[in-house]
Formats: structure tokens, C-alpha cells, sequence
């Protein structure tokens, strides 16, 4: 018996199946809870830098893909000003190359950026009005930073990554956050049943946690947030479940790429995946009134 970490009951973990690392090759358990049924890695490691290194996070990408990922951007900013104030500021966390940062920025918001690295993103460097705190994984701290009142954060596939989404949660609160935009991957659907330790989301340990909608929201509301709005998108992951089968049947490295998530043929592929939709769950959250 343990301590779920989301729900707080004291429960067992049921063990689903064994999938591997596609940066290691190492084994983990993925388990589900008995109570609120959310899926976790049974056996994270104490330290997941190792697992960070040489990973796609921080890398320019192909012109193609960044013109039709902005697009959609743009289209998911939109979703979040409608809860947005007019001078209400934004915190991405986890930002990655920064494109959504940009996005924002070009949009006239005040946006303050944040990742691991201690470096400005690739695509907000010579942005010198936005501001840039480097995140702990370990805590959740952002250093440097004091306060943002009233602010919204954006944890786009940032949530799954927390060894303690409770503890990121309570943190962030403390800062002054009082809006929440959470995207993940969206587990329990076709395509994850359909390609099961294969699905591209289901990686560990880079993902710890795997929600359905039902677990996130509850998980929420038990922190004190009240939903707004919640729904489903899709992004282009087929070539990505690919991607990851062959890493992981260990197929050469240069016929793997070919698949990389981020490249030219993964952003061609993007009408197929319409064959199996709403591979995406996102939730508005902010504190209750």
C-alpha cells in the first residue's frame, strides 16, 4: 500500500505492463491506481537529467514544421485569452524552443518564458523584453523569480513530467499564479490502444504520469481549482508511435530519423491523424472566487 499522489489515498498500484526508455533502453513499470485509476511509472529514477540529454526540447527546427506549428498556436492562444484579462500576463513553463512564447509575444501579451536550461530558448533569445527563469525540476522554483499576481501559467506537456504534480501545483499557486492552461497527451484513447507500450506519449521516464480527463480534473479540484473549460485536439503522432517502435526494436539510427517527431515526414503526415482524433486533453483551471 502507498500514498497516490494525486488522489491521497492510500492504495495499491496495480502493475498494467513493462515498456523501455527510448533515450536508455532501461526497463519501467507502468501502473495504474486502484482508486482514482490514473497511470504512473511504478519505478522513476532519483535523478531524470540523464534522460534529458540530446533530446528534442531545445533544437532549431525545419522551417515547415515550425510555419505549420505556428498555425496551430495561434489557434490555442486564442482558446486561452478567452479567460484572459487585458493585462494579465502569461508564464510559459517548460517552453521549450519558446515558439509558443513568440506567439504570444507577437500578439501584444506581456509573456515571461521558463525551462531547465539555463539559457533564453532559440526562439525568444533576441526578444529582450521578455523575461527568462531558469525552472527546478527538483522543487519547482523559478529563479529570480518573486511574483507574478494574477498571472496565467501555460504547462503545455509539462504537467506529465512532474515527479510531483501536487507539490508543482501548490508551488505555483505561492508565486501568484491564479490561472492554469494544462495540456497532455490524452491516454485511454483508440491510438493508445492501439499501439500500447509503442504510443509515442508513453515514454518514460521523460513522462511519469498519464491522464485521462477524468483523473486531471479530479486531480485539480482536489487542489482547490475550479474548471472553466476542458476539450481534446490533435496534433500529428503517428509517425511518432512509428518512431518510437523502431528506436525501441532497435532499428539504425539514421532510417529512425526519417520519423523524428519534429521532422519534414511527421508534418506531412498530419491529415492522417485525423483517422484517430483527440490524441490531445487540455483544461482551463484558475482558483475559485
Amino acid at each position: 500500500m502507498a500514498i497516490c499522489e494525486l488522489c491521497g489515498q492510500d492504495v495499491n498500484h496495480v502493475l498494467l505492463f513493462q515498456t523501455l526508455s527510448m533515450q536508455t533502453k532501461e526497463a519501467f513499470q507502468i501502473g495504474e491506481c486502484t482508486f482514482c485509476r490514473v497511470r504512473k511509472v511504478l519505478n522513476p529514477p532519483q535523478d531524470l537529467s540523464p534522460y534529458y540529454v540530446n533530446t528534442h526540447m531545445r533544437k532549431s527546427n525545419n522551417k515547415l514544421y515550425v510555419f505549420l506549428k505556428q498555425l496551430l498556436l495561434k489557434s490555442e492562444l486564442n482558446r486561452i485569452l478567452k479567460f484572459a484579462g487585458p493585462d494579465q500576463e502569461f508564464l510559459d513553463i517548460g517552453c521549450g524552443t519558446g515558439d509558443f512564447v513568440k506567439t504570444i509575444h507577437d500578439q501584444g501579451r506581456k509573456v515571461r518564458a521558463s525551462d531547465s536550461a539555463p539559457d533564453k530558448p532559440v526562439m525568444a533569445k533576441d526578444l529582450n523584453d521578455i523575461e527568462y527563469y531558469q525552472f527546478d525540476y527538483a522543487d519547482y522554483s523559478l529563479r529570480g523569480l518573486d511574483r507574478i499576481n494574477h498571472g496565467i501559467v501555460i504547462l503545455r506537456h509539462v504537467l506529465e513530467h512532474a515527479a510531483s504534480p501536487r507539490t508543482f501545483i501548490k508551488k505555483l499557486l505561492s508565486y501568484g499564479i491564479t490561472g492554469f492552461y494544462i495540456v497532455v497527451p490524452n491516454h485511454g484513447n483508440y491510438e493508445d490502444k492501439l499501439f500500447g507500450q509503442y504510443y509515442f506519449p508513453c515514454n518514460p521516464p521523460l513522462h511519469l504520469w498519464f491522464f485521462e480527463k477524468e483523473t486531471l480534473i479530479r486531480f485539480l479540484e482536489n487542489e482547490g481549482l475550479e474548471i472553466a473549460e476542458s476539450g481534446f485536439y490533435t496534433i500529428p503522432n503517428l509517425v511518432c508511435n512509428l518512431y518510437r517502435y523502431l528506436y525501441l526494436k532497435n532499428y539504425p539510427v539514421w532510417f529512425c530519423e526519417i520519423f523524428n517527431p519534429q521532422g519534414i515526414v511527421s508534418a506531412l503526415s498530419g491529415p492522417l491523424d485525423f483517422l484517430m482524433p483527440n490524441n490531445v486533453l487540455w483544461v482551463y483551471a484558475r482558483v475559485k472566487k
